[in-house]
């Protein structure tokens, strides 16, 4: 853009009296004077990321978004399947029952096993010695299976009942 100045009397204009001047989009590098705006080159990343890794032991069952929709932070992203870990479920509980059943019935053993040795001679009574410390030591043994087993729903549970993987941030 040119602009001329003139002086005093309008309708003079002379060499000393012009100024040239650009204006403020060329200044910044906004147009080329061609129609065709500059591109700035850099690279654009975003604020935050989550990454959600499949795990190993899971399978989605379905994807609730698609690609390129927005969501919000707590949408409904997609849903692992339930089905491997309610069968794991039902058998970690089948297990735990059977244990239970195991610790009783090896007390009633032991509670057996010491009626005898009280009526038994002073040979035999090492033999019933041996024998109830040996169920003694199965409880103790099926009683810390129990809790693992314990342990095992607990996650089993927890895993079914969040499934659904849920945003955690806008984007």
């Amino acid at each position: 853009v040119i602009w001329l100045v003139r002086g005093e009397d309008s309708s003079e204009t002379t060499k000393e009296n012009t100024v040239y001047v650009d204006s403020v989009a060329e200044l910044c590098g906004l147009g080329s004077g061609n129609g065709l705006n500059d591109r700035f080159s850099g690279v654009v990343e975003p604020q935050k990321t989550w990454n959600i890794e499949l795990p190993s032991d899971k399978k989605v069952d379905k994807i609730l978004v698609k690609e390129g929709d927005e969501v919000k932070t707590g949408d409904k992203l997609f849903t692992y399947s339930t089905e491997e870990m309610e069968e794991s479920l039902a058998q970690a509980e089948i297990d735990l029952d059977r244990l239970g059943n195991e610790i009783e019935q090896t007390k009633a053993q032991i509670t057996q096993l010491k009626k005898e040795k009280a009526e038994a001679s002073s040979d035999a009574q090492l033999s019933y010695t041996t024998q109830i410390n040996s169920a003694e030591n199965t409880i103790k043994k099926n009683e810390y299976e129990q809790k693992s087993k314990k342990v095992e729903i607990n996650k089993l549970k927890n895993s079914i009942a969040n499934a659904t993987v849920i945003s955690e941030m806008d984007g």
